[in-house]
């Protein structure tokens, strides 16, 4: 019964809660609800790859493993999201590969308990700037920031143990 109030809470929590982050692993106090920004350099094609991310995005896995570890009372959900370029349908499908894929690296090499962590993509349903925001940027350079910022990962704390 635990497990399925679990589950249901992940799935209502999804939607009830902004995607904003409001919390790095540097903080000390966390609690249900928190959005943690995470230190990810993010997904890579081509040389010094492998499986599709960097030897800098394991180091930077093993940090949060290592946090997730130390705060082991409470149950996470990776999230990613995409910004809002190319196709709805094949942004979602993307975003809930890699947040898939991130949740089987912390627990296959980092040792993180499955029943301790979710996974969940977004694509680009939960963006922090609108494409409205983005269309009014003067540069190209400054409308790739804004794109970039929609384009994240975060743990989110969805229950405690």
């Amino acid at each position: 019964m635990k497990k399925y109030l679990c589950i249901l809470f992940v799935f209502v929590s999804s939607f009830l809660f902004s995607q904003r982050p409001n919390k790095t692993i540097r903080d000390t106090t966390f609690e249900v609800n928190d959005l943690i920004s995470i230190p990810f350099p993010g997904f890579c094609l081509g040389r010094g790859c492998y499986d599709g991310i960097s030897p800098e995005t394991y180091d930077s896995l093993t940090i949060v493993a290592s946090f997730m570890k130390k705060y082991s009372q409470f149950i996470f959900q990776i999230e990613t999201n995409t910004d809002q370029r190319g196709d709805s349908k094949a942004n979602k499908k993307l975003s809930g590969d890699r947040a898939s894929f991130l949740r089987s690296i912390l627990i296959k090499r980092n040792g993180i308990d499955s029943t301790s962590l979710f996974a969940k993509g977004f694509g680009e349903t939960n963006p922090i700037r609108s494409q409205k925001e983005i269309d009014l940027a003067k540069s190209k350079e400054e409308k790739e920031n804004l794109y970039t910022q929609n384009r994240r990962t975060v743990l989110h704390i969805i229950g405690k143990k």
